[in-house]
């Protein structure tokens, strides 16, 4: 996939996934912004990054789901104790 094709496949997730959130689908959500982080990841989309953990950090504190951390400390390749102090830290949308 070409620069632009990622972005746009990347913005589209990301949509879903806030779709998925708003109607309390946590499994689908996360999933989706999983899939966004892993993009940014390793494509260095910084901004997105932050959008696609500001998604994460708000399912996590609505479902209170310790999974969401763990794979989010998976694709950061980070322990999962660092991850929640992100969480934690990043501000409430």
């Amino acid at each position: 996939m070409e620069f632009g094709d990622h972005y746009s496949a990347s913005g589209t997730v990301h949509q879903l996934g806030i779709v998925a959130e708003k109607q309390s689908h946590w499994p689908e959500a996360v999933s989706n912004f999983i899939q966004v982080l892993v993009t940014c990841v390793e494509l260095k989309y910084h901004l997105e990054q932050d959008l696609a953990m500001r998604g994460l950090a708000r399912v996590w504190r609505a479902s209170g789901d310790r999974h969401v951390v763990v794979e989010t400390a998976s694709v950061l390749g980070i322990e999962p104790d660092e991850v929640q102090v992100i969480f934690t830290e990043l501000p409430e949308d």
